[in-house]
């Protein structure tokens, strides 16, 4: 399986909408999370999602191996 991860899909600028890239690259590693309360309030309280930041409209994508249709074990 090959990971793409970090793949920036627009700019946000704070309070407007998203302005959509004309060239973007991966980061190579998962881009920031949005940021969120540490433990909220009457909900599952989650393991830490590492960095964060408001710009985070980032993709990470998997794709099969080419292996001819078949799955290795």
């Amino acid at each position: 399986m090959t990971a793409t991860l970090g793949i920036q899909y627009a700019n946000a600028p704070r309070f407007a909408l998203p302005i959509p890239l004309e060239d973007s690259h991966a980061l190579g590693s998962f881009g920031p999370a949005p940021p969120q309360p540490d433990r909220p309030i009457g909900l599952f309280v989650f393991g830490p999602v590492g960095a964060t930041d408001e710009e985070c409209l980032y993709l990470n994508g998997w794709t099969p191996d080419s292996g001819g249709g078949r799955r290795s074990r």
